[in-house]
């Protein structure tokens, strides 16, 4: 007895002695759509392939720019093999329960001791993408909410299912059908840039009500009516938290969101659509005018910003216009004083040297041959006396002496 007691504890101390202590790291960084997939649960497990269950190795949730890191340590007799499993509601549409996708890490990034020594990144991933077999997981609370829209099955089978269960099981029909098509546009990704929730998923922003009503209407109701549409959100008890439209007077193509909220119509809570419920009508006698009286003021208003606005425009290129003429104008002008200015230093300088050589030619003319008149010009021959001579041919020599032109 003693003998096969110590051999049991010499098998046990080599078996124990055996297991290698085997450490894994992984990091990423998850999108969705083209928006950081924050708060989102991720496991690093290792699965075993024989009766010893899975490890959980360490568990946490993505950081507010989608960002994690996980790393775990375990001691087994084999190859550890790692995986990482992702839970996430991105592009969750109308299914209940978290879609769960789970990644293969490589044993090449499995280290000896407690401590990794690489960390396997497995990048930038986009959760948008349908992963081949990808699962769903359900948590504690979404299962109850099974069980109490009653699927045709008792609360315990519903804690004891390990399939996932898809929200065609529940039964819709107490969601009215425009709620349920504004679930499905909301959600659909690929209408990100025209309709889509707010950050927190509180409430619905219309972007681009012009391509909501051309694109995204048609294909979901018998019209394009965007007047339409925001009346019957209204009748859902839906509230603008922002102006349905307000066009800018600088571009017309630049339209402001807009904003509607409920407070049953939240991302990921499918479970409360249910209690959404159109108001009651009123009279049609009263009500209707009352909407043709608001629609028709705002399409005066409208209107008449529109006139306004081209008005502003035009009397903005008349401006333009008048501006530049007087541009014009003031070169011409411009222009024409230089002209005035050179010709004024001309004359300026003409007249200089013509009083040099008036001065000159007082100078040096002789005594005997000069005698001015009172009379600037003589008006015959026979008034010319010795008193009043003046020697024309000696001026003419002096004056092309200073090349000034008589």
């Amino acid at each position: 007895m003693k003998c096969s007691l110590i051999f049991l504890f010499f098998v046990i101390v080599g078996v124990c002695a055996s297991l290698r202590q085997q450490s894994i790291a992984v990091k990423g960084k998850l999108l969705c759509g083209n928006k950081p997939l924050s708060n989102t649960r991720v496991k690093l497990w290792e699965e075993d392939s024989g009766p010893d269950p899975d490890d959980l190795l360490d568990q946490g949730y993505t950081d507010s720019n989608g960002e994690f890191l996980l790393k775990g340590d375990e001691r087994e007799l084999t190859n550890i093999d790692p995986r990482l499993k992702i839970y996430h509601n991105c592009d969750n549409s109308l299914s209940l329960g978290a879609r769960k996708v789970k990644f293969t890490i490589p044993y090449s990034y499995v280290t000896a001791g407690k401590e990794p020594k690489k960390t396997f990144d497995i990048g930038i991933v986009n959760m948008e993408t349908k992963f081949h077999g990808e699962e769903r997981e359900l948590i504690f609370i979404e299962l109850i909410l099974l069980a109490v829209y009653d699927i045709n099955m008792s609360f315990l089978e519903v804690l004891k299912t390990e399939k996932p269960i898809e929200l065609i099981n529940i039964n819709t029909s107490k969601i009215p059908t425009f709620v349920l098509k504004l679930w499905k546009i909301v959600n659909d990704t690929e209408l990100y840039r025209i309709i889509s929730w707010n950050e927190n998923g509180s409430s619905i922003l219309v972007k681009q009500p012009h391509a909501m009503y051309k694109k995204v209407l048609p294909l979901y109701f018998k019209h394009s009516n965007l007047n339409s549409f925001i009346r019957q959100l209204n009748m859902y008890g839906f509230k603008k938290t922002t102006d349905i439209e307000k066009i800018s007077t600088m571009n017309f193509n630049n339209v402001n969101v807009s904003e509607f909220s409920h407070k049953f119509f939240l991302r990921g809570r499918v479970d409360l659509l249910g209690n959404i419920r159109r108001k009651p009508s009123i009279k049609k006698s009263v009500h209707e005018p009352l909407i043709d009286s608001e629609n028709n003021n705002s399409n005066f208003e409208n209107n008449k910003l529109f006139n306004e606005t081209q008005n502003m425009r035009s009397m903005q290129s008349g401006t333009e216009n008048f501006i530049d003429q007087l541009t014009l104008q003031n070169e011409s002008l411009k222009k024409e004083i230089a002209i005035l200015h050179t010709r004024h230093r001309m004359q300026q300088n003409a007249i200089r040297k013509l009083c040099d050589v008036i001065s000159e030619f007082g100078y040096q003319q002789p005594k005997s041959k000069v005698a001015i008149s009172s009379e600037p010009f003589p008006t015959a021959k026979n008034n010319v006396t010795s008193s009043n001579y003046v020697d024309f041919d000696y001026v003419n020599m002096v004056t092309k002496s200073f090349n000034v032109i008589p």
